[in-house]
């Protein structure tokens, strides 16, 4: 079960573009000296600063707030999990305070029904079937 609740929040913390996520400027600069995956590449903008492009597993800004609202908006039995309303902050943009048991149930049962409205299907399928 553990593994499955860290396997869980670094998916989570990657499509909702969290601090903790694993898609850093180091590891999008480790694709440009490897000479991968061009698309993820830092870019310059005019003033010098550097700039990420989105990549395609994240969601946009509109679709992060509406897939954590409906995580928000879930109702689940008495004694099945945590009331998952609690756990939405940031103004309906981040998730946190989960327990194992509440990763459990996001990956079994609410993350399928979430990832299909908000993501590509070519992405949302393979992080369903996990």
């Amino acid at each position: 079960m553990h593994i499955e609740k860290n396997v869980l929040e670094a998916i989570l913390n990657t499509l909702l573009m969290n601090d903790k996520s694993k898609d850093t400027v180091k590891a999008r600069q480790d694709l440009q000296r490897l000479g991968i995956r061009s698309g993820f590449w830092l870019g310059q903008t005019k003033k010098g600063k550097c700039l990420k492009p989105q990549a395609a597993y994240c969601f946009t800004p509109e679709n992060r707030k509406k897939f954590c609202q409906f995580i928000k908006g879930v109702k689940l039995p008495d004694g099945f999990g945590s009331c998952f309303k609690h756990k939405v902050t940031d103004n309906d943009t981040n998730i946190t305070g989960l327990k194992s048991h509440d990763f459990h149930i996001m990956m079994q049962r609410l993350l399928p029904y979430g990832l299909q409205n908000y993501l590509p299907d070519k992405i949302a399928k393979p992080i369903i079937e996990l």
